[in-house]
Parts: C-alpha cells; structure tokens; sequence
C-alpha cells in the first residue's frame, strides 16, 4: 500500500509494508562467521524460485512496483534491505514481551509526544522463511525517456559502478551492478 503526505519540500509518496525483521546488515551477525550459510544464500537469490524471492524481484522489468514507476533505485544494498518476518508467532510474542517489559521511551518537551526506542531484535530466529526484501527508496530516479541516463552522484561508495565513479550517463543497471555486489558481499572474506 502507499499513501502521499504533503510537506514543506512537495508531496510526498510514502510505502507500507509489514512489520519486518532488521536490515541484511543486522541479520548477518546472527549466522556464524557473519556469512549466509550456503542454503539460505541460495534461496534468497535463485532466479527460478517459485516465490520469485530477491533477485528476482529487484530485475528491472520483473517487479511490478518498479516497473510501474520506471524507478532505478539505485540505492540497492545491505543495510536498506529487510528481512521479512518468517512466522506469525515472532510478532505475537515480541508483543507480548513488550507487554511485560516497558519499553524505554523519551518524551519530547517541545510536542510532549512519547517517542520510544526502535527495536531490531524480534527475538530467535523461527523456521527458514527469511526472506529478503527492499525497504527504502528514498533515492530512486525515475528513468529517463530513450535510452538517455543520469549523470548525478548516487550509490554508497562501496556500491558505487564504474559509470557514476566516472561521471558517464547511468540508467537502471546502476541497480543490477548495486544487487551483484549485495549478493557476492555475504561471501566476501572478512
């Protein structure tokens, strides 16, 4: 779903998902050696997985949200990357242990709105179900008409392509070249 929100700077297109796990990022620290065993490597990104899981998705021309919008995401990395959560049950009970355990929480003197502290941990892992998926699109371009390309600086440094280091025109493969790295990082030696 989405709704728009008007602000100072125009208005503005904002997505709901479901409640999810913590980034890709995060989640690594939970396998050993801070590496996707095999299995679950494999499963987040198998191009013939019926579920269409990851990678499948992220291909331009393959999930309708992009290609609806002709957005290049462009920002296609670890830490803007959710993992779903894999059971119902994972939920119910970080719910209920909120319950019991008050969460920590701030109240701004300006607005006297409580504001608590996000939590990343929704406890054990439960089932094999964790799948990934795109969560920020705050810098998605929209493409250009023809085969004409961007020239502005995107991607972290650590994603950066060729194209946008040396300042040439860049279209949605910026996004193919952002997913090989995400999916070879896992992998990479310490």
């Amino acid at each position: 779903d989405d709704f728009r929100l008007k602000g100072p700077e125009g208005t503005h297109t904002c997505l709901v998902y479901k409640p999810m796990r913590e980034t890709l990022l995060i989640f690594q620290h939970r396998v050993p050696n801070q590496r996707l065993p095999l299995p679950l490597f494999k499963f987040f990104t198998l191009f013939d997985n019926p579920k269409g899981i990851f990678i499948n998705k992220q291909i331009p021309g393959k999930d309708p949200l992009l290609t609806r919008s002709r957005l290049s995401v462009v920002d296609i990395k670890d830490d803007n990357t959710m993992v779903i959560i894999e059971n119902d049950r994972v939920l119910e009970n970080f719910i209920a242990a909120q319950r019991r355990n008050v969460p920590s929480k701030h109240t701004s003197k300006e607005t006297d709105r409580a504001i608590y502290i996000s939590q990343d941990d929704l406890g054990p892992l439960r089932g094999s179900r964790l799948l990934p998926q795109l969560g920020d699109f705050d810098l998605a371009f929209p493409s250009l008409a023809g085969e004409q390309g961007h020239l502005s600086a995107v991607q972290s440094h650590r994603y950066r392509r060729p194209e946008v280091l040396l300042c040439v025109p860049w279209s949605y493969s910026a996004d193919i070249w952002n997913l090989g790295l995400l999916v070879r990082l896992p992998y990479l030696p310490p």
